[in-house]
């Protein structure tokens, strides 16, 4: 597969073209990106140079995502997790693996939950100075009593995958007069 088949044996790229729905087509042509990135030809890119993609430069949780790519390799991402990573974008994905992936997101010390101090974090990087700190804690406050069934102070993936389920119910519900 040009560049990539001397990166990757046939099976691992049949297995990138399983997990993250891309076709070889589609494949070669994020090889050739990735490929952009790795200029030295080491392998792998830098959570840095995934700084630089530019659908991340103005993005409220570039740093966030970044890191997210790292955490299994260290500070390096190979060929295979820079395809991972941007078939979580992508619409092909099955919702309830993009779904986990955002829950991880917003789950920052690892622990299976996302607390409230994650959640207010969270909220912060993607309003921006638009609300301050007592607005955003507001929300918080708001979105774990809403949504926390079990009253343990945090949000299981069930209780987090049931609010992000919530509040697009309730955006369809405003938005179908249009």
């Amino acid at each position: 597969m040009g560049g990539v088949g001397s990166q990757l044996r046939r099976e691992e790229v049949e297995e990138l073209m399983r997990k993250s729905k891309f076709n070889q087509k589609e494949l070669k042509r994020i090889y050739r990106r990735f490929a952009r990135l790795d200029h030295e030809e080491k392998g792998w890119v830098s959570v840095d140079d995934i700084l630089t993609l530019p659908e991340l430069t103005n993005h409220p949780m570039r740093d966030r995502i970044a890191r997210m790519m790292t955490i299994d390799m260290g500070e390096v991402i190979d060929f295979k997790l820079f395809v991972e990573t941007i078939s979580l974008f992508s619409d092909r994905l099955n919702p309830e693996e993009k779904l986990r992936y955002f829950f991880k997101l917003y789950d920052m010390d690892g622990d299976g939950f996302v607390g409230e101090g994650e959640l207010f974090v969270m909220l912060r990087i993607l309003v921006g100075g638009s609300l301050n700190d007592a607005q955003v804690q507001s929300i918080v406050d708001q979105v774990i009593q809403q949504t926390d069934r079990d009253k343990d102070g945090k949000l299981n993936f069930k209780e987090f995958k049931d609010m992000l389920g919530e509040t697009q119910e309730s955006f369809n519900t405003k938005n179908s007069n249009y």
